[in-house]
């Protein structure tokens, strides 16, 4: 009986550890400038309606469209996804370096990728994912300001 008991609090511990880990997990910010439901544009006094869906923020124009998003979130996550390779394609990301730290990319093993605002983004590690979402307009006017 005792044995049980120890086993069941340490599944219950190895459980909550995990959950924990993965609640701690930062999601990938929103790679687009639009709505995937409705197409609006983003900007103005819109204020975007936030998700988490699988590991990344989705934003959306209101909360109907959220409803929608509901009923078909496989579809709308592979056409952000579709959106994203065309992104990648059209706006490669233009430095050699970290957007956030500076250092080389490669120096630490392959560079974490994103997308924001339909830009490619390539930070040293995904370390860094937490002070680039924290000030994501420093870093893409520092990125368009390398370009020129």
């Amino acid at each position: 009986m005792f044995k049980t008991a120890a086993l069941v609090m340490a599944l219950s511990s190895l459980a909550w550890s995990a959950a924990t880990i993965q609640a701690a997990e930062e999601p990938l910010p929103y790679s687009l400038n639009t709505c995937v439901v409705s197409g609006e544009k983003f900007g103005g006094d819109m204020k975007p309606y936030s998700l988490t869906y699988e590991g990344r923020e989705i934003k959306l124009c209101c909360k109907g469209c959220a409803t929608t998003f509901e009923k078909d979130r496989a579809g709308y996550l592979k056409k952000i996804e579709a959106a994203e390779k065309k992104a990648i394609s059209e706006h490669p990301y233009p430095l050699k370096t970290c957007l956030v730290t500076g250092e080389e990319l490669g120096g630490m093993g392959k560079p974490f990728s994103l997308v924001y605002e339909e830009k490619e983004v390539q930070l040293c590690c995904k370390g860094c994912l937490k002070a680039f979402k924290k000030e994501p307009a420093k870093f893409m006017k520092k990125m368009a300001s390398a370009k020129k």
